[in-house]
C-alpha cells in the first residue's frame, strides 16, 4: 500500500507554531498560513513513514513540479 501526500515546497521561512495552530495570537497572513500548512504536510508524512516502517505501507510526499 502506498500513502501519497502532495505538497508544494514550503518557503524557506515557513515555520510551525504548535502553540498557535489556529492563528489567534498573530495577525493572519495567507502566505505564512500556506507555508505552515505545506510544512505540516511534510512533517506529517515523515512521521507516518516512520510509524509505518516494516508494515508494507509506503508514505511519500512529493512536489507537483
Amino acid at each position: 500500500m502506498t500513502w501519497p501526500t502532495l505538497s508544494r515546497t514550503p518557503r524557506a521561512s515557513a515555520s510551525l507554531d504548535l502553540d498557535d495552530v489556529d492563528g489567534t495570537r498573530r495577525r493572519y497572513r495567507s502566505q505564512r498560513a500556506c507555508g505552515a500548512a505545506k510544512l505540516a504536510i511534510v512533517v506529517f508524512t515523515r512521521e507516518l513513514a516512520q510509524r509505518m516502517q516494516g508494515t508494507g505501507v509506503t508514505a511519500s510526499v512529493l512536489h507537483p513540479a
